[in-house]
């Protein structure tokens, strides 16, 4: 990589290592994620010759593994989308848990939440039910430009 980087002659920002780092599993105990750092750190130094570059890591699977496994059944994919069997989600949901689903893909929220939460500079503009949801709604939700007086399905602000 070092050779790659001083070869393209590209002035980088960032260097993105990427994730992938092992979890503890059944039969498995992995290294301490210092020492991977410490591996890491080693090679981007070498490279970091402005000292201007950042180094992300995506480390998320090792951090959360040993929290909870899910395993599901893909009932259908359509190009980069999996549609998973609800049973799995209903489950959750009956056992009284919650998943916290984060994005910016309105179709994704409004197709797959129970109850949406919109914030907008840190504070809460809105709730809304998944099934009254639509975009003009959420979008207004986003830009904190509902009024008290706005009588929208649904929605408590």
């Amino acid at each position: 990589a070092n050779q790659i980087v001083e070869k393209s002659k590209v002035n980088m920002t960032y260097f993105n290592v990427g994730g992938g780092f092992p979890s503890a599993y059944q039969n498995m105990v992995p290294k301490d994620l210092k020492v991977y750092f410490q591996e890491i750190n080693k090679f981007f130094f070498k490279i970091n010759k402005n000292k201007k570059m950042i180094l992300i890591s995506e480390p998320g699977r090792s951090l959360v593994s040993q929290c909870m496994s899910l395993i599901v059944k893909v009932e259908l994919r359509k190009g980069n989308k999996l549609y998973i069997n609800d049973g799995v989600h209903g489950s959750l949901r009956d056992a009284g848990k919650a998943i916290i689903l984060i994005s910016v893909e309105l179709e994704e929220i409004m197709s797959l939440s129970d109850r949406i939460v919109v914030m907008c500079d840190g504070e809460i503009t809105g709730t809304v039910n998944g099934t009254d949801a639509d975009e003009a709604t959420l979008g207004m939700m986003m830009a904190n430009a509902l009024e008290s007086d706005d009588e929208l399905t649904g929605v408590k602000s």
